[in-house]
């Protein structure tokens, strides 16, 4: 038999901690072309029209240059801040007010978990285990690949409306902390791996 075990985070390492006035969204990745590094750029661009706020870039990879680039193309040098690899992440979350994550493939998103478990509501595309993790509406958005409209929309209603930000992002560690801590997901693995050396 198959079994699929989720990914799981510390929620006593990702909270929320102090919010400023200033809107965050945040993207954390490897810069890989599978992350569409350049669509968080451009779905920013289309969201700094409506709502001032700064877009922290976190990580390295192939794809940061192009997005420099693309960066300087639209005029955002000023909003959009690449911060490079992070040893602790939990404090740029933890200050945020958004996570972004329009990836072509995700095996499970555990950079979505992470800023779930600091109350940051995620609006990511519907692929891989990312619908098993962010509940549609409820403590997130999910759309398709490349529809960076509906990602920029999905945004503004949650940049534009503090209530919603702040009962998605209530909703979004209650999600973790009933599905996806270390207590709730470790013993999984070790029953797993007793029913097999049993068999």
């Amino acid at each position: 038999p198959i079994a699929v075990i989720p990914n799981f985070v510390n929620p006593e390492k990702y909270k929320r901690t102090g919010r400023g006035k200033e809107k965050i969204i945040c993207h954390i990745s490897n810069f890989r072309p599978l992350k569409r590094v350049a669509d968080v750029v451009q779905i920013f661009g289309m969201i700094v029209k409506e709502r001032d706020c700064r877009l922290y870039l976190v990580g390295e990879g192939p794809t940061k240059h192009p997005a420099q680039k693309l960066v300087e193309k639209l005029g955002l040098e000023e909003k959009v801040y690449f911060r490079g690899n992070v040893g602790d992440v939990s404090r740029i979350l933890g200050k945020s007010n958004l996570f972004l994550l329009p990836s072509q493939q995700e095996s499970f998103g555990l950079a979505a978990l992470e800023a779930m478990s600091s109350e940051v509501p995620v609006v990511a595309t519907r692929v891989g285990g990312l619908p098993e993790v962010i509940r549609h509406g409820k403590d997130g958005y999910l759309a398709k690949v490349g529809d960076l409209d509906t990602m920029a929309e999905y945004c503004l209603k949650i940049l534009t409306n503090e209530s919603l930000a702040k009962k998605m992002g209530r909703e979004a560690r209650m999600r973790v902390l009933e599905k996806f801590t270390t207590e709730k997901v470790v013993p999984r693995y070790v029953s797993l791996y007793q029913r097999t050396l049993v068999s």
